[in-house]
């Protein structure tokens, strides 16, 4: 969206995930490390002000440090044989 210069869609898009995953995050710190948790939270606030200002570069780089930071919180918490032992 940022490539096109879809401002409106992307804080569209943006404001959803973070209504989601206002919604989600109660439930989900009964399970998960709040730490975690709070850098998800971080990026999606750096990433909706990034959209605000429209700066493509940041939000391509906050895009991935918030994919990072969901995938760091699948990889520790799923039931695995490395996380089991």
């Amino acid at each position: 969206m940022t490539e096109k210069n879809d401002w409106l869609r992307a804080r569209e898009t943006v404001s959803a995930y973070i209504d989601a995953w206002k919604d989600t995050t109660p439930w989900l710190q009964i399970l998960i490390n709040h730490d975690d948790i709070d850098d998800v939270t971080l990026a999606l606030m750096r990433l909706q002000a990034a959209v605000a200002v429209r700066d493509a570069s940041l939000c391509r780089e906050l895009c991935a440090e918030l994919r990072e930071d969901a995938q760091h919180i699948h990889h520790r918490d799923a039931f695995s044989l490395g996380n089991v032992l």
